[in-house]
C-alpha cells in the first residue's frame, strides 16, 4: 500500500522520513503537502548523502528531497512505466494526478514479478508430425516441450 511511503511536509524531520523508509520497505518516501500534493521524494540514498554533508537526524526533511522527481500520470501503461524505470534507473515512480495529488506507487519488484494468469492454453497436436522431424522420433508430438514446458492434461 502506497500509503506507508507518504509522509506529511509539515514538521517532519529526517528521523521521520527514515522511519518511513523503515516501515513501508519501498525505498522511497514520498514527502506530499496536508492534501498529498507531491512535494518531492526521498531514497535512503539521498538521506545518506545528507547526513555526510553534516545534515542531523532532528533537520527538516526538507534539507533532503528530491523535488523535480520523476512521476507518471494516473493510466500510464505498465509497459511504459517499466520503459521509464530503465531509462532513469530507478525502481519506485509516484503515480500523480492532473494536479499533482499522489495516488500510488509503482515499484520495479512488484511491476516484474510473475504474475499468473487464470488463463488455459491448448496445443492441437494432430497429424503425424513428419515436418518436426527427429523430434518426434522418440517423443510423441503432444508430448514434445513447448517453451521450456512439459505439456500437462486438462481436466
Amino acid at each position: 500500500m502506497f500509503r506507508k511511503s507518504l509522509l506529511k511536509i509539515e514538521g517532519a524531520r529526517i528521523i521521520d522520513a527514515i522511519k518511513v523508509l523503515d516501515d513501508s520497505n519501498n525505498g522511497l518516501v514520498v514527502v506530499v503537502d496536508g492534501d498529498d500534493h507531491l512535494i518531492g521524494v526521498a531514497t535512503d540514498g539521498d538521506i545518506r548523502r545528507g547526513l555526510l554533508r553534516g545534515v542531523n537526524l532532528h533537520d527538516s526533511v526538507e534539507s533532503v528531497i528530491c523535488r523535480n522527481c520523476y512521476t507518471v500520470p494516473l493510466g500510464t501503461s505498465r509497459a511504459q512505466v517499466l520503459d521509464i524505470m530503465k531509462a532513469r534507473r530507478i525502481a519506485q515512480v509516484p503515480v500523480v494526478d492532473s494536479e499533482r495529488k499522489v495516488v500510488g506507487l509503482h515499484l520495479l519488484n512488484q511491476l516484474i514479478l510473475n504474475r499468473s494468469l487464470p488463463n488455459s492454453a491448448i496445443i492441437m497436436a494432430g497429424g503425424k508430425g513428419e515436418r518436426l522431424g527427429a523430434m518426434t522420433k522418440t517423443t510423441p508430438k503432444p508430448m514434445l516441450r513447448v517453451a521450456d514446458r512439459k505439456s500437462t492434461r486438462l481436466n
